[in-house]
């Protein structure tokens, strides 16, 4: 793109429309640009591979803390350490208590207090048992966020997901369901043909009762659309041509409360809110329902549009 970084950054401005509360981007990068991007440089969204994986673990845990501590890194590598110590620790399953032992471990990670790490790791790597429910680790296919979405539109025999293979009910064998699919959309993002850990691309993780289609075929009582809207520049033809062959459509977001805290990640071209995907579901002459709280302490959000 022959940019500086920090120009590029500054270039990209976020607008909120008056009517309906969305927040975008001013202007947003070329097809092939994106196409590249996502295919010869970042072509592997993490938090899909995170899902069920070996990397919640105390071994983990303490090597990356090990390498972070005693190996002579550049800042890049010291950041990517970081945030992966960072990943596990907010994923442990925690009292408030415990909550606090954690919080105050991240505040001394964060400033890499080696004598204080050193001395607290051993009883931190105790609490890492199972992830918390809704965390990077678990994914969203859960039974109670299941057991939530029939409490409001009826039983759900067929379902259907976009975006990554690896984050929602289609993979989650005790859901009870008749028919799963997947759509391979193409898209100019993540979940491409280059999503691929050790020549293994993230659809073949896919259980074998799931089948994948290329176009909607209509029937479907819920698809899911987790970590995705945000991502695409035409949100309202997506969920309209979704809401045509589906009862209902759940949608999960990273909170958009702590993103104005924290600062709208340059690689999400929106910033959704209640109040934009209300006016989205009236759009579609539908309903809509944000009453799922639990997952909100993972810093996510779920709407279902129905």
């Amino acid at each position: 793109m022959h940019i500086d970084e920090n120009e590029l950054i500054n270039k990209l401005e976020n607008f909120q429309c008056g009517k309906c509360k969305l927040i975008y981007k001013n202007y947003w990068f070329k097809k092939n640009y994106l196409e590249y991007f996502y295919r010869k440089i970042d072509p592997v969204h993490s938090k899909g591979w995170d899902v069920n994986s070996n990397i919640f673990s105390k071994k983990i845990f303490l090597n990356n803390l090990n390498i972070l501590l005693n190996e002579n890194l550049d800042k890049f590598e010291k950041n990517k350490y970081i945030r992966s110590i960072i990943s596990i620790l907010n994923s442990i399953e925690t009292n408030n208590e415990e909550q606090k032992l954690i919080s105050n471990f991240i505040k001394h990670l964060k400033k890499l207090n080696t004598n204080f790490l050193n001395k607290k790791k051993n009883i931190i790597a105790m609490r890492i048992k199972k992830p918390k429910v809704f965390s990077r680790f678990s994914g969203f296919g859960s039974q109670l966020l299941f057991n939530h979405v029939e409490s409001v539109v009826g039983k759900v025999n067929d379902i259907l997901e976009i975006g990554c293979p690896r984050w929602g009910f289609v993979n989650n064998k005790k859901i009870d369901v008749i028919n799963r699919s997947f759509l391979r959309k193409k898209t100019c993002g993540y979940w491409n043909k280059k999503c691929e850990i050790k020549n293994v691309n993230c659809i073949r993780t896919l259980n074998k009762n799931v089948k994948l289609v290329n176009k909607l075929h209509g029937g479907y009582d819920f698809t899911g659309i987790y970590l995705y809207l945000d991502h695409t520049l035409r949100p309202l033809k997506l969920i309209k041509s979704l809401l045509k062959k589906s009862k209902s459509c759940g949608i999960i977001l990273e909170s958009g409360n702590d993103h104005l805290r924290k600062g709208i990640p340059i690689q999400h071209f929106t910033l959704w809110n209640y109040s934009s995907l209300r006016f989205l579901a009236n759009l579609c002459k539908k309903k809509i329902d944000s009453s799922f709280e639990l997952i909100e302490k993972t810093g996510n959000k779920f709407y279902l549009i129905y």
